[in-house]
């Protein structure tokens, strides 16, 4: 009897890993997504959506500029970061109560002179400043500088003891990883010769973050979403039918390239998005990948790894349009509560508040019913926006 039950676990094993999209030995996965579809299961993906709204503290050194900032939580903790104010660093605890803020905004060489990116730790915060990264705590108190080779990185991101540096398409290697000494460990992700030669508009912020124990990183001019652990490997291939990028593209000399890249967005009375070159915002857990294609129509896709759906944010309907409008896709994922995270405007917030209690639906968003909105003016901070998707 003991080894009929012991068959019929194995086999139940087997045939459970088999219908796995995620099994690591069916290969990449492969999401096909249609930016232009109609979306018509939209619906089905909000109403799975368990939200809570959380309004960060406003007072005269809390405010931040929502649009320009970008946020990550560690722990109990809420970090933000808003170039847009010379690189001020704002710090909030879990219920949204103001900690502190700081900016280390100068030309000392326990300084930075700008801030192109920030990635944090459960206790320091990296600032990417050309030609270094400057490291403090959560006080603002500078650590240590780490030299940054060649003032190449466009993004970082540190996990593992170790700093992830994305550098831009013109140099040979498009990922760098390097130790805390600034020795390099490793480089990752060839660009191709062909593209090196002439400028393609690319931002690819926010394209690298933690997952399973390694770093998932996506590259522009190519749809692949690799995952490096002690290798890199594909853990993902985007598909975007029409809109991908031919195989061809890339033969030619640079100059045939560029040409076919000029032809990419179209200008011809309006504009129009004819293939992709890259993506932003990406996320990665265990059960969706969430990121935006740069297009002049904004979307925000969200693809389920355990069936290989996908959704956009073309057919949302109020409230969660307003969530997830043009490019405002999760700016992370806090793998603590196992919840997306992203900012919400509060004048929006408090528009949808006001909006559904006039149309009386107010009870049928739990998210929106009990918020006070009436002290809300264009000086309040923003909330965030965090949600499970069931």
């Amino acid at each position: 009897m003991r080894k009929i039950v012991l068959s019929v676990v194995l086999i139940t094993s087997l045939l459970s890993s088999c219908n796995s999209p995620k099994t690591e030995n069916n290969g990449p996965q492969t999401f096909h997504i249609d930016l232009n579809a109609a979306n018509d299961e939209a619906d089905k993906l909000c109403k799975r959506m368990e939200m809570r709204l959380l309004p960060l503290e406003s007072n005269a050194n809390s405010i931040f500029n929502d649009e320009a900032a970008n946020m990550h939580v560690k722990g109990n903790t809420m970090i933000v970061e808003d170039p847009s104010q010379d690189g001020h660093i704002f710090v909030f605890d879990n219920q949204g109560n103001f900690i502190r803020h700081w900016n280390r905004l100068g030309q000392g060489d326990e300084e930075y002179t700008c801030s192109f990116s920030m990635t944090t730790t459960e206790d320091k915060i990296y600032i990417q400043d050309h030609p270094r990264i400057q490291v403090y705590d959560y006080e603002g108190n500078y650590i240590q500088s780490i030299p940054n080779k060649e003032d190449r990185g466009t993004q970082i991101h540190a996990a593992n003891d170790m700093i992830y540096v994305r550098e831009g398409y013109m140099n040979e290697n498009q990922l760098q990883v390097i130790d805390e000494g600034g020795t390099i460990l490793s480089e990752h992700l060839p660009s191709r010769e062909v593209i090196r030669n002439f400028i393609i508009p690319l931002t690819n912020y926010y394209t690298m973050g933690s997952y399973d124990g390694g770093v998932y990183v996506s590259n522009p001019l190519d749809f692949n979403i690799y995952l490096l652990k002690d290798t890199i490997q594909t853990i993902a291939k985007l598909d975007f039918g029409s809109m991908h990028l031919p195989a061809d593209f890339f033969d030619g000399d640079s100059r045939t390239v560029e040409r076919k890249m000029h032809n990419v967005r179209a200008y011809n009375g309006e504009m129009d998005t004819r293939h992709i070159i890259f993506i932003s915002n990406l996320v990665v857990t265990d059960d969706w990948i969430t990121f935006t294609p740069e297009t002049f129509d904004p979307r925000v896709v969200f693809c389920d790894r355990n069936t290989l759906e996908t959704f956009t944010n073309k057919n949302f309907k109020f409230p969660y349009s307003v969530f997830f409008k043009r490019y405002n896709a999760p700016l992370g994922f806090n793998e603590q509560t196992q919840e997306f995270y992203q900012f919400v405007n509060a004048m929006e917030v408090k528009e949808m508040v006001e909006e559904a209690k006039a149309n009386g639906d107010i009870d049928k968003y739990p998210f929106l019913k009990n918020l006070d909105v009436e002290s809300i003016n264009e000086d309040t901070n923003a909330f965030v926006l965090f949600f499970k998707i069931k």
